[in-house]
């Protein structure tokens, strides 16, 4: 395994106090009712990037309580490693992967992604399928860091050929030194030709939660650009989103050189 490093680790970074999401809450919020562009947008990318690229092995590193960013990979992935810091994210995504009573409805999104995937409808038939492979593939669902020198605190299933976040470490730091020394943190040790995918917001300062503003890093274009290049992985795509004129996401893949 390459254990080169673009960053040298610094023990003197200290974690924050970090935000813990309430599952249903988020879910309620952001998931439920009518597919809205903001979702939308994030599943047509995916079910574009994993026609592209072909891993077989997936680290979701702060999935959060949802699958929107996974359902299309099982194109390829045969085994998926869920991690996320939130107990309550956890037992949400463990509720839906045992189909346990309560647990939320994804079908409406796995229908779209299988849409965006082949350009057609897919039947009930169809939406079960995808339904219960996704479930078969993600083998494991455990905690996570980003701040720890152990990110994955000791269960790591390496190497893994891609490695997955979606709207997490932007969240965690305003700073950008920390936010690139996080990115470092989580991905240190993968092997050439690992895949690293991001989708971040783009242009933001502050997000609202529990009726609280926090501040998360501003990022634009070039500073995932700039990332890719110190970490060492060629970017593939790069693309932008804008959803309002102050507000949009930015959707990258980069392969590890």
């Amino acid at each position: 395994m390459n254990k080169g490093h673009i960053f040298k680790m610094d023990t003197s970074i200290q974690a924050p106090t970090q935000i813990v999401f309430d599952a249903d809450d988020y879910l309620t919020r952001h998931f439920t009712g009518p597919l809205a562009e903001t979702n939308t947008v994030l599943m047509r990318f995916h079910a574009s990037l994993y026609q592209q690229i072909r891993p077989t092995s997936l680290l979701e590193f702060g999935g959060g309580p949802t699958i929107y960013a996974i359902i299309s990979t099982v194109q390829s992935v045969e085994s998926i490693h869920f991690v996320d810091y939130s107990p309550s994210c956890r037992a949400a995504l463990q509720k839906w992967k045992t189909n346990s009573p309560g647990a939320f409805d994804w079908k409406p999104y796995i229908r779209y992604s299988l849409e965006a995937e082949t350009g057609t409808s897919p039947t009930d038939d169809d939406v079960l399928r995808r339904e219960a492979l996704l479930r078969e593939r993600i083998h494991t669902i455990s905690s996570c860091d980003a701040w720890a020198q152990e990110p994955l605190q000791g269960k790591s299933f390496a190497p893994y050929d891609a490695i997955a976040s979606n709207f997490c470490l932007e969240g965690i730091t305003n700073d950008k030194a920390k936010w690139l020394w996080l990115n470092e943190n989580i991905t240190r040790g993968f092997e050439k030709g690992t895949y690293y995918i991001i989708t971040c917001l783009w242009g933001v300062t502050s997000y609202v939660h529990d009726g609280t503003t926090h501040s998360s890093l501003r990022l634009e274009p070039e500073d995932l650009e700039s990332l890719y290049s110190r970490l060492n992985y060629k970017l593939l795509r790069l693309e932008k989103a804008q959803l309002r004129s102050d507000y949009g996401y930015l959707m990258a893949c980069g392969q590890k050189l």
